[in-house]
């Protein structure tokens, strides 16, 4: 086989994806998402898709779909908003299709007449009035139930939402046994998906172990160590410094930015879960995982640290040798000074090429440049860089 036949298998090889499916219940029975979004970011810096699936997301879906409405969404979005809307939602709603419906029953334009015409002006002025304020209140409603920082990453496709009831049902004339039912179904199919990594809250968990050891659930080997994985790399990831004030837009820049650190971090959670309970159900997993952290991850973490500290101080050491190295070789090379500078500016890789040719200055300059670059590739190469580098971006994002 040919080498640019090779080079090309290799180039159509492509990283699995890796998914995760956060399964929650009913929490602790308010309308606040804030458990759902902290879970979240965290999935979403880690993974490279998070489906989540809970009976609280109905009203959320309903509402977000309103405050980004077009033309083309709208019959949809109305529909979803009166079926699914909620107490504070659902009127508003039924107010706006009422007035869309009127709109939609009137003659096509060229055979309105002036009295038509005028009931269609009065409509229009009406529905959009009550659009935007369908809008307003779609947004109030995803702001008090602390559901707005999902939408960049719904927005970027990192994140889609499972409410377990269809576009053509209406929650709340759905039975809560039915719901129930769906629930369970979804922690039962997550157990048994070979292609997600399953991430459950404590209510959650709890539901899929008596299922287990009451034989109605099935779980391989294979679920353990996906779901150890999962919990391991979002738990490491929550355990950031900076983490708690990032908002869900910063994690999705940030994990846009570190797909090769993110995938060595994902080889390194997986040899490292090996130390930790088989459950991240199990009482113990939250304190071996704070071992973990204070024992390997920030030892390490304060390694990359001192390494890009050493990198920056060549950085400096370099800066001060350059005046003096290029005196010399523009007495060597016939270059003025002026000219050298110039040329380090357009060509990095030049400048110490040529300082390297200087027999006095270069091989120092040479070694200073080396030891750089060796200093930050090894930095760049460590397992828990990701998290050297996400912590890093959020620290600056939040000055």
């Amino acid at each position: 086989m040919g080498k640019a036949r090779q080079k090309k298998r290799r180039g159509n090889l492509q990283t699995p994806r890796f998914e995760i499916t956060v399964v929650l219940g009913v929490g602790h029975g308010e309308a606040s998402l804030d458990a759902e979004v902290e879970i979240a970011k965290s999935a979403v810096l880690y993974a490279d898709h998070v489906r989540i699936a809970s009976p609280r997301l109905f009203a959320v879906i309903a509402a977000m779909e309103l405050s980004t409405v077009t033309p083309q969404t709208l019959s949809k979005a109305l529909k979803r908003a009166v079926r699914h809307g909620g107490d504070t939602l659902r009127p508003v709603a039924e107010d706006a299709q009422a007035i869309w419906e009127a709109l939609d029953a009137l003659p096509p334009r060229h055979a309105l007449t002036a009295a038509e015409r005028k009931e269609k002006t009065a409509l229009l002025r009406n529905f959009n009035q009550g659009l935007e304020g369908l809008r307003t209140t779609a947004r109030r409603n995803l702001d008090e139930c602390l559901a707005t920082p999902l939408i960049p990453a719904i927005n970027a496709g990192l994140i889609s939402l499972d409410p377990l009831v269809s576009e053509e049902e209406s929650f709340d004339d759905l039975p809560d046994d039915l719901l129930l039912q769906r629930y369970v179904d979804r922690v039962k199919s997550t157990l048994a998906d070979q292609r997600t990594y399953p991430l459950f809250d404590a209510t959650t968990a709890h539901l899929a172990d008596l299922g287990v050891e009451a034989g109605e659930f099935s779980r391989s080997n294979r679920f353990n160590l996906r779901a150890l994985n999962a919990a391991s790399g979002t738990g490491l990831v929550e355990r950031l410094p900076s983490f708690d004030g990032a908002d869900m837009s910063e994690i999705v820049d940030i994990r846009k930015e570190l797909d090769a650190p993110l995938a060595r971090f994902r080889r390194s959670v997986e040899e490292t879960a090996s130390d930790l309970p088989e459950s991240p159900a199990d009482p113990d997993f939250e304190p071996s995982l704070d071992h973990l952290w204070l024992t390997k991850v920030s030892p390490a973490i304060e390694e990359i640290r001192e390494r890009v500290q050493q990198d920056a101080s060549l950085r400096r050491l370099s800066m001060r040798a350059l005046p003096a190295a290029a005196g010399q070789v523009a007495a060597v090379g016939g270059l003025s000074a002026t000219g050298l500078a110039i040329a380090a500016a357009s060509h990095p890789n030049y400048i110490w090429a040529a300082l390297a040719a200087s027999v006095s200055v270069g091989p120092t300059i040479a070694s200073v440049a080396s030891e750089r670059s060796r200093a930050l590739n090894q930095a760049q190469n460590m397992p828990f860089y990701f998290l050297y580098r996400s912590g890093v971006s959020l620290e600056r994002r939040r000055r």
